[in-house]
């Protein structure tokens, strides 16, 4: 819903967009110093549609702050909290049943059939207690299958799972010379479990 699309202003930038989880996992780094929610009317240059936001909302807004307007200007104060809803909108969540498990969702498939996950490599790392050179299981579905957890494809033997941090810092699961979504039968939106 167009009224609580949020313009989150951090450190350096500003992040316009919807409230679906996605805009704050890109803020947290730089900082979260300010959310607003996008209420007033006057900033959107055409009637305001059940579709094209970015076009009839987050384009205007982003214009005015380019031309100077203050944030405080576009709207009401939203509480950083309601934008840093990941887990449920992501689907990341320790499972209260499996110690050392981290719940992930799968966010895209790269043409590689590398599998890109919902949660930062380092906080995975975390909170599982797992290093480099360490194994982790992975499930999905029905099937489980090991993992290596390591810093790139070099050295690793050819269809060789790995995890290991993308270059944007997400969870990574990949095969060398291989396909991980093939491997583990899985597509946009699945859940993956991994076990240390």
């Amino acid at each position: 819903m167009f009224l609580r699309s949020p313009t989150i202003v951090t450190k350096s930038y500003y992040f316009i967009g919807p409230n679906n989880g996605v805009l704050a996992t890109a803020a947290e780094n730089d900082g979260i110093e300010q959310v607003i929610a996008l209420d007033s009317i006057a900033h959107f240059k055409m009637k305001t549609l059940e579709t094209f936001h970015g076009r009839e909302i987050f384009a205007p807004v982003a214009a005015q702050l380019v031309c100077g307007a203050s944030p405080d200007s576009l709207g009401s104060p939203l509480d950083p909290a309601e934008v840093r809803e990941l887990d449920a909108v992501l689907g990341r969540h320790n499972s209260g049943s499996v110690v050392g498990c981290m719940e992930l969702s799968v966010l895209h498939i790269d043409k590689y059939g590398n599998v890109i996950l919902s949660e930062y490599f380092r906080n995975l790392a975390d909170e599982l207690h797992i290093r480099l050179s360490d194994d982790v299981r992975v499930y999905t579905g029905g099937t489980k299958t090991k993992a290596s957890v390591t810093k790139s494809f070099s050295g690793i033997p050819k269809n060789t799972l790995i995890l290991y941090k993308s270059s944007f810092g997400f969870a990574e699961l990949a095969i060398n010379q291989g396909s991980a979504q093939n491997l583990l039968k899985i597509g946009r939106k699945d859940q993956v479990r991994i076990c240390r």
